[in-house]
């Protein structure tokens, strides 16, 4: 285990658990190394370091080797802990790469892929999960790497099994495609915008602020033309929540919208409501704003 506490009653209950069967606690740190059998190197990459600000980077990313083939589980690691994997020259080369954050675009970035160069990924995620893993971004790196793709939300329990030769799949690898839209996850202005006749595909819209204590990121349009924003994305990547812009939502030339969140949070003109819950994380949350396509439109930090 990580150098490292937690208040959930999942973490309590685990620490009750271990104490009952009077197991012994190794901390997880970049160097150790597990006996997991004859024939079997296993050894943490990850993490690297005794301190971070996201609790995500003190995952064990473990890296295991047989024969000629190897797999990397990188846990909830995210781009922080993946560069300091770089950093350090770890051997990060495997056949199969267990995607970083159940897909998330805080994780997998573009050099850690291609120091990793695998040729299988395996997502394990949540069907309709809310958080709208595994991310566009995520999903588009891996396809356009020639990457197969295996996911827990479409295929169920993955089996990968080597001979320390060749490694095969209980399941048929899936196309690198974005997860089905979840229209709950997005609430309508009770006035929306009709689209006018003609309208951008993504002209100069930005996010221009996220207020983090009250709950409410502007976006502008910059250009001179109307853009919808039908099937845009608007993601927390600190907790990758993500809300999805109803159909119909345009934004006109110059003007502005705002879309809200917090049990005080209220649709009005402009307004789009997210949802009752908290979102933003107020020690630092960067938004990133996508169109309908999954192309990175804005992001704020």
């Amino acid at each position: 285990m990580p150098k490292v506490a937690h208040t959930t009653k999942t973490f309590e209950d685990l620490l009750l658990a271990i104490k009952g069967k009077g197991l012994k606690v190794t901390q997880a740190k970049a160097g150790v190394k597990l006996d997991v059998g004859p024939g079997i190197e296993a050894v943490m990459l990850a993490p690297n370091n005794s301190s971070y600000d996201d609790l995500n980077n003190y995952s064990a990313v473990l890296k295991i080797t047989y024969g000629s083939t190897s797999f990397l589980f990188t846990g909830d690691a995210e781009a922080e802990s993946e560069s300091e994997m770089l950093r350090t020259g770890y051997d990060l080369k495997a056949d199969v790469l267990k995607v970083g954050h159940h897909g998330s675009s805080s994780s997998t970035t573009q050099a850690f892929l291609k120091a990793v160069s695998p040729k299988y990924a395996v997502i394990s995620v949540g069907k309709d999960n809310k958080y709208g893993h595994p991310h566009t971004e995520t999903l588009a790196k891996l396809a356009e790497a020639g990457i197969q793709v295996f996911r827990t939300d479409l295929q169920g329990t993955i089996v990968a099994t080597s001979d320390g030769k060749t490694i095969t799949f209980n399941k048929k690898a899936s196309p690198a495609k974005e997860r089905a839209p979840d229209d709950s996850r997005a609430a309508a202005s009770s006035n929306p915008v009709t689209p006018p006749a003609s309208t951008s595909s993504s002209g100069g819209v930005r996010i221009v602020g996220i207020d983090l204590k009250s709950e409410v990121v502007t976006i502008k349009n910059t250009s001179g033309v109307a853009v919808n924003l039908s099937g845009w994305k608007l993601v927390s990547q600190k907790g990758n929540q993500t809300f999805t812009f109803p159909s119909g939502i345009v934004i006109p030339a110059g003007g502005s919208l705002k879309v809200v969140s917090g049990p005080n949070a209220q649709t009005g003109p402009n307004t789009l409501l997210w949802t009752k819950r908290y979102i933003w994380n107020n020690n630092g949350d960067p938004g990133a704003l996508y169109d309908a396509q999954g192309k990175l439109v804005s992001r704020y930090e």
